[in-house]
């Protein structure tokens, strides 16, 4: 394989593997469409450029009126580059394309007709013979070229630009592409009568296309993993191409073209899975960022939830502590007797104001619980005695909704180290809750040993938990939708219940057959001798 070939393919390969990389880099990007089209015809036109120097002057009139053909919509389409760079999508809209798209097509045409070149003399070489339309074609490519490189200077010296480096790499490849075209092949064989650089014409155009790739690509390349995918899948391609190059016969040159043409494939694919992975890890750092975002608001959003939660928790309690003191001396006649119907009035103002100091408590309860602030005092104490006082204690409520309140243990002490205010208050929760949501039945109190350790069980025959419902029924807010209505409650009782007996080191948790078959609540502590 000649020199010259061997370079016109080492050229080919090389733009096609930019123009695939790029294209795949953003394929919903106009700007890397463009370049992927620059590229076809850059390839078109150093194929025909090379094949038109080694054919019979027959067929050289053909390729030399494609070699023009290509440069027409290579130079075109450089200008829509640079006029779109550094844009995603296209600038050039509406009409303007339109026009410019046709303009193309045009000459496109006329360099391809028989029009344009007429024949070719054969004198040292294979010349053309043009006619006086070539004036409107040397216009297009001169004219797009000249807009394209004042463009880009013109971008490249704006104040403050961003992508200063990326007009650089545009401008600096353009310059010295059409530099070399120009000393090398114009002047070299209008003025020096030399077509000895024309055959290495292929590879003066790598300097523009690898200068706008880079351009594209400076962001990706920051990438190590990318760039060296791409690095290897190109060295593999030109060792392949190089193996084609030295072949022998023309059996193990065919076989050697088509394992570039394969590589060039599978190269493609596993660049594409590699960009995939970095995009992926890229997008996983920018969610990890905006949820570290979110997350900091949501601790200042709390901090100050539990701030307000406490100064209005404090300020509330303190008037309705009076509001109850003085309910209570007037239900006690201290002012004198009262009649009956003032009476149920004061009566359900001292309700209603017992309701509102314990939502308060609940409240600061949670605010300390949040804040890992909630105080215990463990002592030595006997569970089967607080559970037992707190049954009487709530056994007229039951006796209200003509409920059987039953309370059985299995010995006469449990003891336990605990807090006995606070394990109190996790037990009142339990029975309490299982009378409010019994219509109709019993409530089953139950103390029994289990392997060392004191499980409590509050069964009852009421409205039973949805299995949905029941993982998450120690979470803050949760509530039965099936009772909002009905029984009043905030949804924190069983939460902060769950978090005391964490800290007792105990277990809390619950069972049910499902909506309407009751339910069992658990409570499990260790004993201590």
């Amino acid at each position: 394989m000649p020199l010259d070939l061997f370079i016109t393919w080492i050229v080919g390969i090389s733009v096609l593997f930019l123009a695939v990389v790029v294209y795949f880099h953003d394929r919903k990007s106009a700007l890397n469409k463009t370049f992927a089209l620059i590229s076809l015809a850059t390839i078109g036109n150093i194929v025909s450029v090379y094949v038109s120097l080694y054919v019979s002057p027959e067929s050289a009139l053909f390729w030399i009126r494609f070699t023009l053909a290509f440069a027409v919509p290579h130079t075109i389409l450089l200008f829509v580059f640079v006029h779109t760079f550094p844009n995603r999508e296209l600038r050039l809209r509406g009409w303007k394309l339109v026009l410019l798209a046709l303009w193309a097509g045009a000459i496109t045409f006329l360099v391809a007709s028989p029009w344009v070149f007429t024949d070719v003399v054969v004198n040292g070489g294979v010349a053309p013979i043009v006619s006086s339309l070539i004036y409107p074609v040397a216009a297009t490519i001169v004219g797009f070229l000249l807009a394209s490189l004042f463009l880009t200077i013109k971008r490249y010296m704006a104040p403050s630009l961003a992508q200063r480096a990326g007009w650089l790499y545009v401008m600096g490849g353009m310059c010295l592409t059409y530099s070399l075209l120009v000393f090398l092949i114009f002047i070299a064989f209008n003025f020096l009568h030399t077509t000895f650089f024309v055959q290495f014409a292929a590879a003066f155009m790598l300097p523009m296309i690898v200068g706008m790739a880079y351009a594209l690509l400076q962001h990706h390349l920051l990438n190590t993993k990318v760039i060296a995918t791409e690095i290897l899948t190109y060295v593999v391609i030109v060792v392949a191409l190089f193996q084609a190059f030295i072949a022998q016969t023309a059996l193990i040159r065919a076989l050697s073209t088509v394992s570039v043409l394969s590589l060039i494939i599978f190269g493609v694919f596993l660049i594409r899975s590699v960009l995939r992975e970095v995009h992926q890890r890229e997008l996983l750092e920018e969610l990890t960022v905006k949820l570290q975002a979110a997350n900091t608001q949501l601790e200042e959003l709390s901090k100050f939830k539990t701030q307000f939660v406490s100064l209005a928790s404090h300020q509330i309690k303190s008037p309705l502590a009076a509001i109850k003191g003085f309910a209570s001396i007037l239900l006690e006649g201290l002012y004198g007797p009262i009649a009956q119907k003032p009476r149920g009035a004061l009566e359900k103002i001292k309700s209603a104001v017992d309701e509102l100091i314990n939502l308060i408590n609940t409240l600061l309860d949670l605010r300390k619980v949040e804040e890992g602030k909630m105080s215990y005092e463990m002592k030595r104490i006997n569970l089967r005695e607080l559970v037992e006082a707190l049954v009487e204690e709530l056994r007229p409520l039951a006796i209200e909704k003509k409920l059987k309140l039953e309370f059985i243990s299995q010995k006469p002490e449990f003891l336990v180290s605990a807090d006995g205010q606070k394990l109190k208050q996790v037990v009142q929760n339990l029975v309490d809750n299982a009378i409010k949501y019994t219509p109709s039945g019993f409530v089953a109190v139950k103390l029994e040993d289990r392997e060392s350790k004191a499980l409590l069980s509050v069964k009852d025959t009421g409205l039973g938990i949805a299995s949905a419902l029941l993982p998450q029924l120690f979470e803050e807010f949760v509530r039965d939708e099936r009772v909002k209505k009905e029984i009043r409650g905030t949804g924190l009782g069983l939460y902060i219940a769950r978090k005391i007996v964490e800290a007792h080191s105990g277990r809390i948790w619950a069972e049910s057959g499902g909506e309407g078959k009751g339910s069992t609540f658990y409570l499990e502590l260790a004993q201590v001798k």
